[in-house]
């Protein structure tokens, strides 16, 4: 029977005509003022030959079929006052198990639309799972009725919490549905989720607490209205909770510790550094969600995003890798690093920085690659060849650059005495194809989403 999935030892079936008088008192008592149902069809399956295979075959079904069993029993002294009591109750934990199976199955239907080929149903799962969660009172204490079920119902509301924490966040949402003021359930003891002495779980939970912060006091339309004063506050409090909670991983798996794996002394991470790959993942889902909100708070700083391109190393270029790693981080590291490159041609780790570029584009057109041509990334190996090319052009025209200052110092006087400005010099053109270079591969930017969703 699929009732027999939701509880270790089920409630014996009711007998044929105790479960007729059930089904007829529901209906006689509570349908004339809750008629949802159409009694006609649904009496035709409860009372047809094939009720058993229905029950077997539908949870759904066997969920409504117990839980108008358990109403119409309290009417025949199957009730009882106080919680996890009484024939009603038992055939309602039914139910309740059945629910439970549900939302797990919602949340594994969330973690897989976190891929490429699910990107626009991925909020509406989120939403509806934080509903049912709170819906399920899985985010309070149960401290009456049955315990069987209590560790698995809070560790499938945490999970749910810090997903749809780290969802809204990165889409922009203002709504969160679950509050953190109304949440009275411990976090359980989940052994699986504790790597080298660490509660990943937890970390993943803390971090969504942050992120639940970070947009109510910062992007939230009432933090957009505060003084300066209180906004840098504000900013200051959430990168002291962020650093606390970096601290808090273990040493090797800091995230923004640089490989600088170019140096030659020293071994660069691979993949065969972590014990389980279901334990890179969460390395790795850690880190760039710690990547993502720095680059948030810090207006995309560069050194976090060398960071990202030399993580990309240890992503499985795979179905199952959610967008976030596989494409979004990376490619925004991209990005600031083409920006930065070309607005800072003199810095001493430009040829650094021109190398990573080339790791990252290599990154994307190993994605398109694999993707079957589906994530259109190729585009982006001529961003990095533009930049390498446009420093090679600036080295070249250096020694005409010392002398195109001079003469805008000498233009600038001249138009403080009132004299006509003169052409465009070399420095200016410079500037422009900067711009353009900037420009297209922001258009890029906007494309590229744009074809995934």
């Amino acid at each position: 029977m699929a009732y027999s999935l939701a509880l270790k030892f089920p409630p014996k079936r009711l007998p044929y005509t105790d479960a007729i008088q059930r089904q007829s008192t529901y209906f006689h008592q509570l349908h004339p003022n809750y008629s949802f149902l159409d009694r006609q069809k649904f009496e035709d399956k409860v009372f047809g030959p094939n009720l058993s295979e229905t029950l077997a075959s539908s949870c759904a079904f066997t969920a409504l079929y117990h839980t108008n069993l358990a109403l119409g029993c309290q009417y025949h002294e199957g009730g009882a006052f106080d919680p996890g009591n009484g024939r009603a109750w038992k055939l309602f934990q039914v139910s309740l198990g059945l629910a439970l199976m549900s939302l797990q199955a919602l949340v594994a239907m969330l973690i897989f639309a976190m891929t490429t080929c699910c990107l626009q149903i991925d909020e509406v799962l989120i939403m509806e799972a934080a509903r049912m969660a709170q819906s399920l009172g899985y985010h309070r204490a149960l401290s009456n009725g049955d315990q069987r079920y209590k560790d698995t119902c809070h560790r499938t509301f945490w999970v749910i919490y810090y997903m749809e924490k780290g969802m809204c966040f990165q889409n922009h949402k203002a709504r969160y549905m679950i509050p953190d003021h109304d949440i009275g359930c411990p976090v359980p003891d989940v052994p699986e989720s504790v790597f080298e002495r660490h509660n990943w779980l937890l970390s993943a939970i803390s971090f969504g607490r942050i992120l639940s912060l970070a947009y109510t006091s910062l992007f939230s339309v009432s933090a957009a209205i505060q003084p300066p004063e209180s906004y840098y506050a504000a900013i200051q409090n959430i990168e002291a909770r962020l650093e606390r909670w970096r601290s808090a991983l273990p040493a090797h798996y800091h995230p923004g510790r640089l490989s600088q794996s170019h140096k030659p002394h020293v071994v660069p991470c691979s993949s065969s550094s972590f014990p389980k790959s279901s334990f890179k993942t969460v390395v790795l889902q850690s880190k760039f969600s710690y990547y993502g909100l720095i680059i948030t708070l810090a207006r995309l700083k560069i050194y976090i995003a060398r960071a990202v391109v030399e993580e990309s190393e240890n992503i499985d270029i795979a179905a199952y890798t959610p967008i976030f790693i596989l494409a979004i981080l990376p490619l925004g590291a991209l990005f600031i690093l083409i920006d930065f490159v070309i607005h800072n041609p003199m810095h001493p780790e430009t040829l650094n920085n021109l190398s990573l570029l080339d790791v990252a584009a290599g990154h994307f057109s190993l994605l398109e690659y694999k993707s079957g041509d589906f994530v259109p990334a190729s585009l982006l190996t001529e961003f990095a060849h533009i930049a390498r090319q446009y420093i090679r052009h600036y080295g070249r025209n250096q020694p005409q650059h010392q002398q195109q200052e001079e003469a805008e110092m000498q233009e600038r006087e001249d138009v403080e005495k009132g004299a006509e400005p003169c052409g465009m010099g070399s420095s200016n053109v410079e500037f422009t194809l900067a711009f353009e270079v900037s420009l297209e591969y922001r258009g890029f930017y906007f494309s590229f989403f744009s074809n995934l969703s």
